[in-house]
């Protein structure tokens, strides 16, 4: 109970750190999922490696996640994508297929806006034998932001049914109780300071901020420094997640994660 205390009263603090800002976001950070929408008939295809430390049994490892995933614009405000990891680039985790849609958006600039939008889909199990949950299980989510000026702040909440049957767990997610994820990202303009015609492509420093709480009481909660490079066309990321927080008694604690990624839009 003191640990669940802890964990709230930190994400608390975060959150009205980002909220009393008075202004926020730049677009879609690394982690943090955006209620951001391609446009109608237009793919996305983004993949990511991650690359972390743990500590099973007291010894030192590392593990690699590369997952890829490809979105459909279906008209403005909807989109489907599915989702493959390839755990340490040899074995295929369960698939996640779903849909998002974009519920409002207020535009009160020729760059500033405000949205909010839902998620939802199914993890299959497709995976290889050590790295699938062996049924199906849905996931819902709800994301919101807010770009004003040079800065932005993304905000979002996932639920994610208990799935896992991993005898040994590294992920939150991987067990076999519910998840719930808390993010928030604050995202910065750091060129070009304005906008002009001669412009087309900018440079971001970003700061997220990542929570999950597990039905079996383990909770986590990472922060990840990072820089973001968005053009027209595609878009670059490098981050490094920091473990600030954790109270973990059913798998093992993980160490300091680099996530390197790309996106692009065909």
């Amino acid at each position: 109970m003191n640990s669940l205390i802890q964990f709230l009263k930190t994400l608390g603090l975060v959150a009205f750190l980002f909220f009393w800002g008075n202004h926020a976001f730049a677009q879609q950070g690394p982690h943090v999922p955006a209620p951001t929408q391609p446009g109608k008939g237009v793919w996305v295809l983004e993949t990511t490696w991650n690359s972390f430390e743990f500590t099973p049994g007291g010894k030192k490892q590392r593990d690699s996640l590369l997952s890829t995933r490809l979105t459909r614009g279906l008209s403005g405000d909807w989109s489907a994508f599915v989702e493959e990891p390839l755990m340490n680039l040899s074995q295929a985790g369960d698939v996640r297929v779903g849909l998002r849609h974009r519920l409002w958006q207020k535009d009160t600039a020729s760059v500033d806006t405000e949205r909010f939008g839902l998620s939802g889909g199914l993890r299959l199990p497709t995976g290889a034998t050590a790295f699938s949950t062996d049924q199906v299980a849905p996931f819902f989510g709800a994301s919101w932001m807010k770009i004003s000026g040079r800065q932005g702040l993304n905000l979002a909440a996932v639920w994610r049914e208990g799935h896992g049957s991993l005898p040994d767990p590294v992920r939150p997610g991987d067990g076999e109780r519910d998840l719930l994820e808390l993010h928030g990202g604050f995202l910065w303009r750091v060129d070009p300071v304005t906008w002009g015609s001669d412009r087309v492509a900018s440079t971001y420093a970003t700061v997220e901020l990542s929570g999950y709480r597990e039905g079996n009481g383990d909770s986590e909660l990472l922060l990840a420094p990072g820089l973001l490079y968005e053009a027209p066309t595609w878009a670059g990321f490098l981050t490094l997640q920091i473990p600030a927080l954790d109270s973990l008694d059913h798998r093992s604690g993980r160490g300091p994660a680099l996530t390197a990624g790309i996106r692009i839009f065909l």
